[in-house]
């Protein structure tokens, strides 16, 4: 057994929120009668710093590979700092107050999480689907702690102060946050004239949205409503867990090439194209590009399906960057409706946070966006700042028939 001590300064807080970090913090690392805790407050040159310190006996993990892993703490971040001289971007764990962790965060860690440990593979109607519970986000500037200054990315297992329930759950049944939305296991392919997620089939391409919306809706049936495509914001729901995951922009990297150097479409479990996994979620980058719905550019402007009344469209009033391919930031989520869009952008990729955001550089017409690469895009993987509008798909109510696909979503 390790005695391992974990430390969590909160500096400029609050009595009540200090309170509230002790328990939290103190309800999360595991007990023995060994061990011991200490709360230091103290006040100097007007500013308040509260040192909370646990000393505890925690499993040698390498030794010991059957025991239970430490709980999860809840809240978990990321935060996205530059390089003092510019020349890079790095993504740092942090916890709820912008702080690094320094507990480890592997593969078991995310397992027993309330959020990652939750997302779970099911069969509805024969169709393999993801389960993806419901979960609450924030995005800041950090104003405390070492990257003051910088982006961050929060994550909660349920409603906190600051919080708001991501905008992937939101709808007209549920305005405040379905408890979850199913998405498909794989590429959607057609079984006959309706969509479908399974294995060992080709994806559905060269057909319209509205070709797409139709075989979706045919799966709905008396009883069984709530098929339809995945929205921008879904697939932005599966960015951000992604993100606090792996705390990295670059998924190529972080979970696998994917197929993105081949010569021509295969089916949705190949061997390359399951590289590009996440949580059970098959093929998120190459093979086929992916349509997704909720999210177009009007005359240069971003609108956002309205998720509580089918139809409306809210225009965010937000212009996506020209003068380059490559985000070096991201709009404020809370701006359009927690996804990753790109801010500024750079001309050479060796100064963004991540490659390839291209974007229809007009401000004249309405044009639908699509995501992920295809099987010979061998650009670094885009999946994580679901770009608004990639080279010119045509208009919303005549899009051009090409070889793109959707995902097959079910709703609670």
């Amino acid at each position: 057994m390790d005695r391992k001590t974990i430390s969590q300064h909160l500096a400029s807080s609050g009595a009540h929120e200090s309170a509230r970090h002790f328990i939290d913090l103190l309800l999360s690392v595991p007990h023995d009668e060994g061990s011991s805790s200490q709360l230091v407050i103290s006040r100097a040159k007007n500013r308040t710093t509260v040192d909370f310190r646990v000393l505890c006996t925690l499993p040698d993990t390498q030794n010991a590979p059957g025991l239970t892993h430490p709980a999860a703490v809840e809240v978990l971040g990321v935060a996205l700092e530059r390089a003092p001289d510019g020349s890079a971007y790095r993504v740092h764990r942090i916890d709820a107050n912008g702080y690094p962790v320094e507990r480890p965060m592997d593969r078991r860690y995310f397992d027993s999480h309330p959020v990652f440990g939750n997302i779970t593979p099911e069969t509805l109607d024969g169709q393999h689907m993801v389960r993806v519970p419901r979960f609450w986000v924030r995005g800041e500037i950090l104003d405390r702690g070492p990257f003051a200054g910088s982006p961050a990315w929060f994550i909660s297992d349920r409603h906190r102060p600051g919080f708001r329930v991501h905008g992937g759950f939101i709808s007209q049944k549920f305005p405040d946050g379905a408890p979850y939305f199913f998405i498909g296991a794989y590429q959607a392919s057609m079984d006959g004239d309706t969509l479908a997620s399974v294995p060992g089939v080709l994806p559905a391409t060269r057909m319209t949205l509205d070709q797409f919306f139709d075989a979706a809706a045919r799966r709905n049936s008396e009883g069984k409503t709530g098929w339809g495509i995945w929205t921008a914001q879904q697939a932005a729901a599966i960015d951000w867990l992604y993100l606090i995951e792996h705390a990295s922009f670059d998924c190529q990297t972080a979970i696998g090439q994917g197929r993105v150097n081949a010569a021509d479409v295969a089916d949705v479990d190949a061997p390359d194209v399951a590289q590009a996994t996440y949580r059970g979620i098959a093929g998120l980058w190459g093979n086929v590009w992916q349509w997704v719905d909720g999210l177009k550019i009007v005359d240069g402007s971003i609108h956002l399906a309205d998720p509580t009344d089918p139809g409306e469209w809210i225009d965010t009033g937000v212009r996506p960057p020209r003068g380059g391919w490559h985000p070096t930031s991201f709009v404020d989520p809370d701006r359009v409706g927690d996804l990753f869009i790109a801010n500024t952008l750079a001309a050479d990729e060796s100064e963004a946070i991540t490659t390839n955001a291209h974007y229809y550089g007009t401000d004249k017409g309405e044009y639908l966006p699509y995501r992920g690469g295809n099987w010979a895009r061998r650009w670094r993987c885009r999946r994580v700042h679901a770009p608004p509008g990639q080279p010119a798909l045509g208009r919303q109510h005549a899009p051009r028939v090409s070889p793109r696909f959707c995902n097959l979503i079910f709703g609670a």
